[in-house]
């Protein structure tokens, strides 16, 4: 299972730059949720293989970016059967130590949030890099992984709480 969330977060990389504006709701149906982004986000999925059954996970990953290269993403995962079956908690463990192993990074903070929207959460910071960071939530809700996350130079600020904060599960 660790190896199947390596690519959950590869989709940070592949940010399109998009011309500032004002921070705007971007709602996605087909994912159930909505967010305020600072540009268009451009959208991406990939499918990589379960190392434990071998399904294809299929993840569907939403980035926003702004011209001082901070990504801000939404990733959701759907899981297959068999592991969501796991407790909430395992789910979100695993999907944070793939994070981890993915990017070479060092958690320097985790929180383990008994809700978000109602809903089983992990809050981090993985440090990247000496300059690079990334921060946000992974949610857990049925058999789908929300990660939502900003990176880059990333320190603390209104926008990027803004943006974490943002974040609802359409109804």
């Amino acid at each position: 299972m660790r190896t199947s969330f390596l690519s959950l977060f590869l989709g940070m990389a592949l940010v399109a730059c998009s011309s500032a504006g004002p921070w705007q709701e971007f709602r996605s149906n087909d994912y159930g949720f909505s967010i305020q982004v600072p540009t268009v986000p451009t959208e991406n999925s990939i499918a990589v293989p379960d190392s434990g059954s071998g399904k294809m996970i299929p993840i569907h990953i939403f980035t926003s970016s702004t011209p001082t290269g901070l990504a801000y993403g939404v990733t959701v995962t759907d899981l297959p059967s068999p592991t969501s079956a796991l407790i909430p908690e395992s789910q979100l463990t695993n999907a944070l130590d793939g994070l981890k192993s993915t990017y070479s990074g060092s958690i320097i903070d985790r929180k383990v949030t008994t809700t978000f929207s109602n809903k089983p959460a992990v809050r981090f910071v993985l440090q990247l890099s000496p300059t690079k960071s990334s921060r946000g939530f992974l949610v857990a809700d049925g058999s789908r992984i929300y990660q939502i996350t900003v990176s880059g130079n990333v320190s603390e600020n209104d926008n990027d709480d803004r943006f974490l904060n943002s974040f609802k599960f359409l109804k």
